[in-house]
């Protein structure tokens, strides 16, 4: 739209400047028709009507000019003034030889007339033009082209006068042109430069918009955080079912001694940047992180059928990785990690809280279940509850040990379950 604007704006300064110099142009030649007219009439004495056509076309442009410079338009004599031009150039062109008039030019020049004069008159100059060549072409082939009947004296004299009126309004065309041109360079110039400047600024728009995108989208799932764009809020939904999972490092208030802040913070660093590939990989959304712990959870915001079996595999990827971690920390004799794993299924509400640093967080009995899951599990398990296993217990890549009923707090008695690979040498 702004450089819609400022093509316009450029455009109506260049068409007013163009006026501005027809007119000047147009002033010239009324006073020089006039000095024309007196000397055809009082010095080479030339009688009839071709004097006051000069005359005329005089009078009309000084009405024309009058008229536009009180008015800010031409109005009253202005199709008068262009039928007087027509008859002029074809007048003055007839009476001073026909097709070999030095005023044929002119037809030529109000061709040129039609690009200068814009979209208001440019119509008429192209007609002008092609009428009088045409009527001149008639009027040659008919053999109707008057003597004017000059001595040889005036003859001399009215030739030198139509080669100078000529050369004049020809000059004066051209000047225009030149200007005009110029002017339309330099409009087109400043088109352009406005044209990049605001390329310029809408790509940087758009690059701030998808940072501010990539930034949303890596607090929200996609689609909450288009809602959010669309709506400017974001609906808590109830979902029926979805597998939670839970991480917890033991010992982390005793490792925390050990190791500097530092240190311990890219630990830490380490293990969640991988947990969250891994959720990513298995189209699992993380929730949050508090303190050491990790929350994660699969069937939503998008639901889908195979979020226990997601859940169930990035839980034992993660169980690999914390184990490999483990062996490398031992060999090096450095201090590491151990881990709680533990998963639930059920249902969630979800949703977007606050209105400053919010996050999509989920809420409910299913979240405090995986939680107690995680803290009655054993270091370095997967400890499932049995809705998980009751849909995951048909898989053959697992195998399962049933732990019983254990006293879980809040909760009373759970059935739990530990859930390994049937082949622990590696996760592919």
């Amino acid at each position: 739209m702004k450089a819609e604007s400022t093509n316009i704006k450029l455009n109506e300064e260049l068409l007013s400047k163009q006026t501005e110099i027809a007119l000047k142009i147009s002033r010239y030649a009324y006073l020089l028709c006039l000095v024309l007219f007196l000397i055809l009439k009082f010095i080479l004495d030339v009688d009839g009507f071709l004097p006051f056509i000069f005359l005329s076309y005089s009078i009309c442009s000084f009405l024309n000019n009058s008229m536009y410079r009180f008015h800010g338009r031409i109005v009253i004599v202005s199709n008068v003034f262009f039928a007087l031009a027509f008859l002029y150039i074809l007048l003055i062109s007839l009476f001073s030889g026909g097709l070999t008039s030095p005023f044929v030019s002119m037809s030529a020049v109000s061709i040129v007339g039609s690009f200068i004069s814009g979209l208001k008159h440019g119509r008429f100059f192209l007609a002008l033009g092609i009428i009088v060549f045409s009527l001149l072409f008639l009027f040659d082939i008919m053999g109707w082209v008057p003597d004017h009947g000059f001595t040889e004296i005036q003859q001399r004299y009215f030739a030198l006068l139509t080669y100078a009126f000529n050369f004049t309004i020809s000059g004066a065309a051209g000047l225009i042109i030149a200007k005009t041109s110029f002017r339309g360079y330099q409009a087109k110039k400043e088109v352009d430069k406005q044209k990049l400047i605001i390329e310029k600024s809408r790509k940087e728009i758009e690059l701030e918009k998808e940072k501010s995108d990539n930034l949303l989208l890596n607090i929200l799932p996609v689609e909450i955080a288009e809602e959010l764009k669309e709506k400017g809020s974001a609906d808590t939904r109830l979902i029926d079912f979805v597998t939670v999972l839970f991480t917890d490092f033991k010992g982390f208030t005793a490792l925390s001694e050990i190791l500097s802040s530092q240190d311990l913070v890219k630990e830490i660093n380490i293990c969640f940047s991988t947990f969250d590939h891994i959720m990513e990989k298995h189209n699992i959304e993380k929730i949050k992180t508090i303190g050491d712990s990790y929350m994660a959870a699969g069937g939503l915001p998008t639901v889908n059928e195979t979020h226990a079996q997601d859940v169930v595999k990035a839980a034992l990827e993660i169980q690999q990785f914390m184990l490999d971690l483990a062996e490398k920390k031992k060999a090096n004799n450095e201090p590491f990690f151990e881990i709680r794993i533990g998963v639930h299924t059920g249902p969630v509400i979800a949703g977007i809280v606050g209105v400053k640093k919010f996050q999509y967080d989920i809420w409910g009995d299913t979240v405090n279940t995986a939680s107690r899951m995680e803290s009655s599990g054993n270091v370095g398990k997967v400890n499932i509850s049995e809705s998980t296993y009751q849909i995951v217990k048909n898989n053959d890549e697992y195998s399962f040990e049933s732990r019983g009923k254990i006293e879980a707090k809040g909760k009373g008695l759970l059935e739990m379950f530990f859930v390994e690979r049937k082949d622990m040498s590696g996760v592919k």
